[in-house]
């Protein structure tokens, strides 16, 4: 069934002729029902049917929030972003991390998973252990991500809070000029990029801490980069019926005798093979 385009954010890119800064939106959801059929390893089928909505991604809007947090914030701030991006994680997973679950030596950490309520053991990336490291400091145990203390707030070790986590995600992506960014979207960049390098799925399958192989390929099926979309579409569209420019394809109005001083010169279409409106004009100079 196709999907009735609902979007959620706008469009987008707003024109660049209105005035005041511009500002990019990181993906739109467009709603719709999805009927899916997976074969199994087994041999067998799994079928997922329901409400499902499409994500489109703008692959350069998650590279610029990235990069503008890693030139202009803190290795916290850095932090929330790059974990989601690099490894997958929800924003409740983030706000649990401990340090004594961490095993810099081996480039490994167990995550509390936020659904199933228990430890799972992934791989990090250097890069991501040394801001991690950075963060902690000299501390050995407690949460990596703390709430800072406050004349209200006086416990010593409590962990951040989700929501706090997505207002700072939110307050980043808009000071780098990019609208409707959320955490989770981090996560579905994690998994698309994964997708897109044809890596196993069944390890992706793991690292997301899905329940089974059909819901990864499902997950997958609803994530889609615009700059894949963009191009697919110029690729078919620069096809043998399409011209390469406007200045390739005149038109008609290239050998009408009385094109310059036609005042309908370029109403038509290129692929046209006559004037529907010199009858017309030559019909209005003879009323004059």
């Amino acid at each position: 069934m196709p999907l009735s385009p609902t979007p959620h954010a706008g469009h987008f890119n707003p024109p660049l002729t209105e005035e005041g800064p511009v500002h990019f939106t990181a993906c739109d959801k467009w709603r719709g029902r999805v009927t899916a059929s997976f074969t199994m390893p087994d041999g067998g089928i799994r079928l997922y049917s329901g409400p499902a909505e499409t994500i489109i991604i703008k692959r350069g809007d998650i590279v610029r929030v990235h990069d503008y947090a890693r030139v202009n914030c803190l290795p916290r701030d850095y932090l929330l972003i790059r974990l989601p991006m690099k490894i997958g994680l929800r924003t409740g997973e983030i706000c649990t991390l401990r340090i004594e679950n961490i095993d810099f030596s081996s480039r490994t950490f167990n995550v509390l998973d936020s659904k199933r309520k228990k430890l799972f053991p992934l791989p990090l990336d250097p890069v991501t252990l040394e801001l991690i490291q950075l963060l902690i400091g000299k501390r050995l145990e407690g949460y990596v991500f703390r709430q800072r203390k406050t004349w209200i707030l006086k416990a010593a070790d409590r962990p951040l809070e989700p929501n706090t986590v997505w207002i700072r995600v939110k307050t980043i992506a808009k000071q780098a000029g990019v609208e409707g960014f959320t955490p989770r979207l981090l996560r579905h960049y994690f998994a698309a990029e994964w997708h897109q390098t044809r890596r196993s799925l069944e390890v992706l399958r793991r690292i997301l801490r899905h329940k089974s192989l059909a819901y990864t390929q499902f997950y997958l099926a609803r994530l889609v980069f615009f700059e894949d979309v963009q191009q697919t579409y110029d690729e078919v569209m620069s096809g043998p019926f399409a011209p390469d420019s406007l200045s390739a394809h005149s038109g008609p109005c290239s050998t009408c005798s009385i094109a310059t001083v036609c005042k309908y010169v370029g109403s038509l279409p290129d692929h046209a093979v006559g004037c529907r409106y010199k009858p017309k004009l030559e019909a209005e100079t003879k009323v004059e």
